[in-house]
């Protein structure tokens, strides 16, 4: 293999491409198993050690081969676009097209519940929204901050779990202050 590698002159981007398609071992597998003789199992080191290149730019060649859109996979496997760039195309750039669903934002909160005091801060609520018929975020936070009211992701191990543009927040924050704003006013009259 080194020998058609060093004839075709292949650029550090192509031998990263072809190193994302050698190295086929799963993560975790078992090494000392042996394996079958017609398709020996790469690890990622091996791969790029065989096409001397990085770790780090293999990995990078897998993402562009995972997650990139089939022009832009063909054109760094012919030496047009570098897999570093590649890597930095957000998915629109790169070929992709949203569904049509996901161009229709539908922006339903789906459930609002008042925070019981002291348990989480200065939130006064906490809610489910419906972004796009496939896309639903749970466990939002509304947060009373300044007279003004923000929303927060939920956390898992002390990461925020989605965030928000400034605009969308916005938008998610006075789509939550309305439905608590309904729903105390209508619990209010359920009351009486």
């Amino acid at each position: 293999m080194s020998l058609n590698l060093k004839r075709r002159h292949l650029t550090e981007s192509q031998r990263a491409m072809v190193a994302a398609k050698l190295a086929n071992m799963n993560q975790g597998a078992r090494t000392d198993l042996e394996h079958s003789a017609n398709l020996p199992e790469v690890s990622q080191p091996q791969a790029a050690a065989m096409l001397n290149i990085s770790e780090r730019t293999l990995r990078t060649a897998k993402q562009v081969h995972h997650e990139g859109a089939p022009e832009l996979v063909a054109a760094v496997e012919q030496g047009k676009v570098a897999v570093s760039a590649a890597a930095k195309k957000r998915p629109a750039e790169a070929g992709y097209t949203p569904s049509a669903n996901w161009k229709k934002r539908t922006l339903k909160i789906l459930a609002i519940r008042l925070a019981p005091p002291g348990t989480d801060g200065r939130a006064i609520a906490h809610f489910d929204a419906e972004i796009t018929p496939e896309i639903r975020l749970c466990g939002l936070r509304l947060v009373e901050s300044n007279g003004r009211h923000l929303t927060y992701s939920a956390n898992s191990h002390g990461r925020a779990t989605a965030t928000f543009s400034r605009e969308f927040a916005n938008e998610l924050s006075r789509a939550a202050s309305a439905a608590l704003r309904e729903g105390i006013a209508s619990s209010d009259k359920s009351q009486a």
